[in-house]
């Protein structure tokens, strides 16, 4: 309705006011693409960030916004490179794009999906791998090791090297960023 996009606004808003008041000065949107419980189209990103970004300026707040997103890995394999390219970052020839990490664990058939992605031409940033389950004890981080050394590179979450996820997050994250195989 009407009132919750106002009220959406008003957060992203307050927000951009946060960051801005953090020092951020420029900020990615990374909504969830090909995920089955967020309706979100790739061919929309870059109009719906224009939008936003329409606000802030009207609304004096000093953030520019880039478009872009976190590739869900049930849509991922299915978007042409036309589609990786409305929301990769990066110079002409050295793109990259997100990659949401499966909660429920990574297995053979997510490292494929991060396989299909860099045969498209597109590196991959994985988001949070130490949110997976079993990352650590089930074989997981075997799997996210192959693609490590195929050029691939792990974003761990702030709030898992604090715990807010549980231990096997927090054991995960910390092992990651001890090892240098994370940011």
């Amino acid at each position: 309705t009407d009132a919750e996009g106002r009220l959406i606004l008003c957060d992203a808003l307050t927000y951009a006011e946060r960051m801005v008041a953090a020092g951020i000065n420029t900020a990615t949107v990374t909504p969830h693409i090909g995920a089955p419980y967020f309706d979100v189209a790739v061919g929309e990103v870059r109009g719906r960030t224009q939008e936003l970004q329409s606000a802030l300026d009207q609304a004096a707040i000093p953030l520019r916004l880039i478009p872009g997103g976190e590739l869900h890995p049930d849509g991922a394999a299915s978007l042409a490179p036309a589609e990786l390219e409305l929301v990769a970052q990066g110079p002409p020839g050295r793109r990259w794009v997100l990659a949401e990490v499966p909660f429920k664990g990574v297995d053979a058939e997510f490292v494929s999906v991060i396989r299909s992605i860099g045969a498209r031409g597109f590196g991959a940033v994985i988001g949070h791998p130490e949110r997976a389950r079993g990352v650590i004890h089930d074989g997981g981080m075997r799997h996210l090791l192959s693609l490590l050394r195929e050029g691939a590179v792990f974003q761990v979450n702030t709030g898992s090297l604090l715990g807010h996820h549980g231990p096997e997050a927090q054991e995960a994250a910390r092992r990651m960023i001890r090892s240098r195989s994370a940011y």
